[in-house]
């Protein structure tokens, strides 16, 4: 019966590490969801307030990969006077490439 028990625990163990490893999936999707409509938010208030944003601009709105910063951003583009205000204030973290894995 210990054969038995041992085998049960390691189907447990699989089943738990399953369903946690499809919850951490798909929070990162959802995460990684939000990002991608943020952006998205962003580049639309560009391009109605302005007119399509410049290819160096609309790549540098895509490596920003931080959520809060990207509704920060979002508001920026509403309220800029132009297109040169809301490109003034990007930051250098704004400007640098994404790090591998982000």
């Amino acid at each position: 019966w210990t054969l038995d028990w041992k085998q049960q625990g390691i189907e447990e163990g699989r089943r738990e590490g399953l369903q946690q490893g499809l919850q951490q999936g798909l929070q990162q999707g959802l995460q990684q969801g939000q990002i991608t409509t943020a952006r998205e938010d962003v580049l639309l208030a560009l391009e109605i307030r302005f007119g399509a944003p410049p290819v160096a601009l609309r790549e540098t709105i895509n490596r920003v990969s931080d959520l809060t910063r990207l509704r920060a951003l979002h508001r920026q583009a509403i309220l800029a006077t132009s297109l040169e205000e809301f490109a003034a204030g990007l930051s250098e973290a704004d400007l640098r490439p994404e790090e591998a894995g982000d």
